[in-house]
């Protein structure tokens, strides 16, 4: 059953937090581990000054709020000096009982169309290939997404043979998107 085109994407108000946590936590519970952690890490988030706030959607099956999407401000730092802005994109979190809808999919391209216009030109993706998140975001043409050793590589290439340091939270991992 594809959801998406009953959905409503919006941006989230301050009101809807609590609500969004709760969907967080329930996406993501017991899926890497016992338990989760990544409501807590959304809701810090919202505080650093790297979110972007005009980036912060969730989607509505009818009154009920069925998945988020967020984004923080990352960049790629070339060996030469020379920084290039992206945004890191998650977590992104759909209900369970919504999942594999078009839910997910939905949220990234509409935040992606959104970040486009802003003026972004990459995003940083974190995610586990089991998730929806890699059906979402790998397949959509025109856009290309590495992960791994094959994202170093890249960057080598790019670089001049040079590896960048990639960093965005301290964290290297995930693909990239050109948008």
């Amino acid at each position: 059953m594809d959801l998406s085109k009953e959905l409503v994407i919006r941006r989230e108000q301050p009101a809807d937090y609590a609500t969004v946590e709760q969907v967080v936590r329930e996406a993501f519970w017991n899926v890497y581990t016992p338990a989760c952690t990544e409501h807590y890490l959304l809701h810090i988030m919202r505080d650093h000054p790297a979110f972007v706030p005009e980036l912060d959607m969730l989607a509505l099956v009818g009154e009920k709020i069925a998945g988020s999407v967020v984004y923080m401000r990352s960049f790629i730092l070339a060996c030469n000096g020379i920084r290039y802005e992206t945004l890191t994109l998650g977590p992104i979190a759909v209900l369970p009982e919504y999942q594999r809808q078009g839910v997910g999919r939905s949220l990234i391209s509409q935040s992606r169309e959104l970040a486009r216009r802003m003026g972004f030109r990459a995003i940083l993706l974190c995610g586990d290939d089991k998730q929806a998140l890699a059906e979402a975001v790998w397949g959509f043409p025109g856009h290309f997404v590495m992960r791994g050793p094959r994202l170093l590589s890249w960057a080598r290439f790019r670089a001049g043979g040079n590896l960048w340091n990639l960093q965005f939270g301290g964290l290297v991992y995930g693909g990239f998107a050109r948008l």
